[in-house]
């Protein structure tokens, strides 16, 4: 396994919040029982946008066409997950999570967004389906 795993992610959070303390990275530590620094020696972090592009009723006002602009030249890992099902279509990937893909040699899966107001995360099974692909992925996680 090739380490770091990059995350993309749509925008940064809380420009406030540190990293390691936002909403969406604490709920992905603790769904993998991650230390900080373990997170930080799996993973790297990039975003398609600079700057949260606001509300569009219940989700985002994401820019789809600003966002595959930036990913058809985001420099990517050997292994690279992106954050939900935007952020899947801005590299023009079917929102279908846990599925790999061949992206410019890299391997390539979409998984679902950690956010708190993702609801996807309210089923247990999703949240047992999330850790056994990780723990695949990420042999070393106890």
């Amino acid at each position: 396994m090739t380490l770091p795993i990059l995350l993309v992610g749509q925008a940064p959070g809380d420009p406030a919040c540190p990293r390691l303390q936002g909403r969406s990275t604490q709920r992905f530590m603790h769904l993998l029982d991650l230390a900080p620094a373990a997170y930080q020696h799996l993973f790297r972090w990039r975003n398609l946008l600079d700057s949260f592009p606001g509300k569009a009723g219940q989700g985002d006002a994401f820019p789809l066409a600003a966002a595959r602009a930036v990913a058809v030249s985001l420099p990517l890992a050997p292994v690279t997950l992106l954050l939900g099902c935007q952020v899947a279509r801005a590299f023009s990937l079917p929102p279908v999570y846990f599925q790999w893909h061949t992206v410019r040699g890299c391997q390539v899966a979409v998984i679902p967004h950690p956010s708190g107001i993702n609801h996807w995360w309210n089923t247990p099974l999703h949240r047992e389906m999330f850790t056994r692909f990780m723990r695949a992925l990420l042999p070393a996680i106890p």
